[in-house]
Formats: structure tokens, sequence, C-alpha cells
């Protein structure tokens, strides 16, 4: 059985109820088998979606959702060959809602390139936390920070954290081309 990453988590929701964002959806997990040899040439992407902006409250905004986690990539044969990228990366924070009416957090991003990590989402006007970004290679996803202003505004959410990319058949260093995280 083949199991994916994890979703982001639910951001907190403000005074009296309301306006917490959903976290991103988790990474995929995809298994390549052949009895001789795979070339992957393009891209497989097993990534988690970055998590939704905060928005209002009741009485205050909601904090930004966490990132989804990394999925999985697993290639097995006796010849592997990767001249494209394989990229299992974590999603992008949501930003905090912010202090000011209206003023919603922006979503976090989706990884879109192997070496780069996907950025969290600014928080709200008024002091909305900014999520943290998604994991990278071995770079673990980064925190959200915190909203200033401690009565009305929300912290963003933590980015997601890597998955795992396993080879079978070959050593792991013998690859070439893009990988994140690291083949093991």
């Amino acid at each position: 059985m083949l199991i994916g990453g994890c979703p982001g988590g639910h951001g907190g929701d403000g005074d009296n109820g309301g306006g917490g964002a959903a976290g991103g959806n988790a990474g995929g997990a995809t298994y390549l088998l052949a009895g001789d040899s795979i070339v992957v040439t393009g891209k497989i992407n097993a990534s988690g979606a970055g998590g939704a902006g905060g928005g209002t409250g009741v009485d205050s905004s909601g904090g930004g959702g966490g990132g989804g986690a990394g999925g999985m990539i697993g290639l097995e044969a006796v010849r592997i060959t990767v001249s494209g990228s394989l990229y299992a990366n974590g999603g992008g924070g949501g930003g905090g809602g912010g202090g000011s009416p209206g003023a919603v957090g922006q979503p976090g991003s989706d990884p879109t390139v192997v070496a780069t990590a996907a950025s969290g989402g600014g928080g709200g006007g008024g002091g909305g936390g900014n999520g943290g970004g998604g994991s990278v290679a071995l770079q673990a996803g980064a925190s959200g920070q915190g909203g200033t202003n401690n009565n009305e505004s929300a912290g963003g959410g933590g980015g997601g954290g890597a998955g795992v990319i396993r080879v079978f058949g070959v050593p792991p260093a013998s690859l070439t081309g893009a990988i994140s995280p690291p083949a093991s």
C-alpha cells in the first residue's frame, strides 16, 4: 500500500469563532516498477499544496492553514535514469488574518520548482502573521509568524514538511537530475 503525505493543519479560529483557514492538501504517492529500466525526462511532482489564508472571524481574525506535506515517489528497476526532476516538497503556510476589517491572509504557494521552497502567504493588513515557507531538499518547513496585534490579528500557518523519494535496484547517489528531497 502506498501512502502520501499529511494534509496541513487547520488554522485556529478567531475569538467567538470563525476565520480559521483550511490546511493544504497532502502530496500524493506513486511507485514505478520496471523489469529493466525507468527513464524520467519530464517531472514527477508529489508535493503538498499551500495552506489557505486566514479570514475574518467574529471578534478577531483566524489563523492561516498549514502547508501540506510532500508525498512519496518510489522507483524500482535495475537501471534508473533521471534527466528531468523528482520532487516531494512541502507547501507554504497561509498568512494569518489581520486586525483591519476585511484584511484576510494570503494563501501559501504550491511547490513549482525543485530547488526553491514554496513561499508562505502574506499576513492580512493590521498585523496578520506571514505563513512559513515549505520544505525543500533537507531543510524543514518554516514556522509561521505570530500576529502582531494581540487582540485582533492571527498567526500564519507553518510550511509543510518534505516527503520521501526512495529508489531500489540502483544506488540513490547514482541518480542525476533535479531531486528534492534527496533520494534514499
